[in-house]
C-alpha cells in the first residue's frame, strides 16, 4: 500500500489526535485535579502513576512481541484512553478515580508509542519508512505544541462557567427563601382565618346561626386572608424595587452597597 489516500489521512489524523491529548492532557493534569478539589499530595501522587504505567505496558507489550498485530495494539490503546477519559467524566473526580485515569491513560500512551513506529511499517512497507513515519509526525508536532495552551483555556472557561452556575443557583435559591417565608406566612393566615371563621360560626347555645351571619363570617375570614397576602406583596415588590436601585448582586459575597447621603 502507497502512503496517500485515505487510509493514510486517517492514520495521520489519529496520529495528530493522539498527540494532541496526550500533550495538553499531560501538562494540565494536576491544575485540572486540583480545580476538582483534591490536595496537592494526592495530586502529585496521582501524576506519579502515569510513568509507571507506561513503562508496565511497554513490558506487556515486549512480552508478547510477535503475538499481537500492531493494528489491535493500536485499537485498544484508543479503546482505553476512551474509557480512561469516559470514567472520569461520568463517574467524578475522586483521588480512587484520578488514579484508575492515570493508570489507564499511562498504559494507552505507553502501547500507542510502540504502534506509532509499528503500524506505518505494516502498511505501507519498509521503503522510504524513514520519510514516511516523518509525513506521519509532522501535523502531530504542530498539534502537541499547541494543545497545552488550547486545553488550558477550555480548562479555565469552563471553571469559569461553571462557577458562574453556581453562583446563579446559589442566588436564585437565595431569592427563593422571602417567598418561601411569604409563602409559610399566607398558610398561616389562611389557618388562623379558617379557625376564627369556624369558631365565630358556631352557633351560641338558645342562638340560631343565620345565612346572613355564617355568610359575614366568611367574607371577614376571605377579607384578612387578601390583606395578609397584599402585605406579604408589597413587601416584595419593595425588595424588588430596592434590589433594582441599590444594584444589590447575590454572587455568593456581601456586595450591598454603602447608601450615602448626599447633600
Amino acid at each position: 500500500m502507497r502512503p496517500e489516500g485515505w487510509p493514510f489521512t486517517l492514520l495521520v489524523a489519529a496520529f495528530a489526535l493522539h498527540f494532541f491529548i496526550l500533550s495538553g492532557v499531560t501538562s494540565n493534569l494536576l491544575a485540572m485535579l486540583q480545580r476538582g478539589g483534591m490536595d496537592a499530595a494526592t495530586v502529585v501522587a496521582v501524576g506519579a502513576l502515569f510513568g509507571p504505567a507506561q513503562v508496565a505496558a511497554r513490558l506487556v507489550d515486549f512480552l508478547t512481541a510477535g503475538r499481537t498485530h500492531p493494528l489491535w495494539i493500536a485499537r485498544g490503546a484508543v479503546t482505553l484512553t476512551a474509557f480512561a477519559f469516559a470514567m472520569l467524566a461520568f463517574v467524578g473526580a475522586s483521588p480512587l478515580v484520578a488514579a484508575l485515569f492515570a493508570i489507564a491513560f499511562g498504559a494507552a500512551n505507553g502501547v500507542m508509542t510502540v504502534a506509532r513506529g509499528a503500524l506505518p511499517l505494516l502498511m505501507f512497507g519498509p521503503t522510504g519508512y524513514g520519510r514516511v513515519i516523518g509525513r506521519i509526525a509532522r501535523p502531530g508536532l504542530f498539534v502537541q505544541a499547541l494543545a497545552p495552551f488550547v486545553v488550558a483555556s477550555a480548562v479555565e472557561r469552563f471553571s469559569t462557567y461553571r462557577a458562574r452556575n453556581g453562583n446563579r443557583r446559589r442566588a436564585a435559591g437565595a431569592r427563593m427563601l422571602p417567598g418561601d417565608q411569604a409563602a409559610r406566612a399566607l398558610d398561616a393566615a389562611q389557618r388562623v382565618a379558617l379557625r376564627s371563621g369556624m369558631k365565630n360560626a358556631a352557633p351560641r347555645p338558645g342562638h340560631d346561626a343565620s345565612v346572613e351571619h355564617r355568610v359575614d363570617i366568611v367574607l371577614r375570614g376571605v377579607a384578612g386572608v387578601a390583606g395578609e397576602f397584599w402585605a406579604v406583596q408589597q413587601a416584595g415588590i419593595a425588595d424588588a424595587i430596592v434590589d433594582r436601585a441599590g444594584g444589590v448582586r447575590l454572587d455568593g459575597i456581601d456586595a450591598t452597597p454603602d447608601i450615602q447621603s448626599s447633600r
